[in-house]
């Protein structure tokens, strides 16, 4: 059954290291990697845990990158990296969440109104901040934390579409509301420690 998830788009904050590879763990193990261009067809790079290397870089040429992380089971999830962000990352560390059982929510019409709503939204700013449209990117976003401001998947698209365009001190406000929703985020922990610490 074809399910209306939400794909987080989650911008991670480079840290000044000097290691070649970019290793992407996921827990649990054992997730499919796809690079996806900007057409949305997707390229699968391997399995989890996985070191890409410059070899494997180097066969897409793009500044910005898009990797989709998927596990029979689990939410599917969406990194965005800048290409000079890929070495000095080094580890992309993601804790996939399990898949709900939507059958109830498709037979609530109120609750699909807001699946739907949710996944048309996150879609549209995913596709806006690709194409590097931030007005457009950043309204979709203020729209989408203002209907769901209990929702953290908009605090963090908000926060990516600060950070991308260098404003950092209402990417760190976006940021920390995301995690005021969802404490247990460590993604969103580790992107706030980054950006506070001055690494940007």
């Amino acid at each position: 059954m074809s399910h209306i998830k939400y794909i987080a788009l989650i911008l991670l904050a480079a840290c000044a290291t000097s290691q070649p590879d970019l290793s992407i763990q996921t827990e649990p193990t054992g997730a499919d990697i796809f690079y996806m261009n900007e057409e949305g067809r997707e390229e699968k790079l391997g399995t989890s845990p996985l070191t890409l290397n410059d070899q494997m870089m180097s066969k897409f040429q793009t500044e910005n990158w898009r990797i989709g992380i998927n596990k029979k089971g689990y939410v599917r999830e969406q990194v965005f990296l800048e290409t000079k962000m890929f070495k000095e990352l080094g580890r992309i560390s993601v804790r996939l969440l399990p898949e709900a059982n939507w059958s109830e929510a498709y037979q609530d019409t109120n609750a699909y109104k807001y699946l739907n709503d949710v996944s048309s939204v996150t879609a549209e700013i995913q596709g806006a901040t690709v194409k590097g449209d931030f007005p457009k990117a950043e309204s979709l976003a203020q729209s989408l934390v203002t209907r769901y401001p209990k929702l953290s998947v908009g605090w963090n698209l908000l926060g990516n579409v600060y950070y991308l365009q260098k404003r950092v001190d209402k990417a760190i406000e976006s940021y920390q509301k995301s995690l005021d929703v969802n404490p247990n985020d460590e993604v969103t922990k580790s992107i706030l420690e980054r950006l506070r610490g001055g690494r940007f």
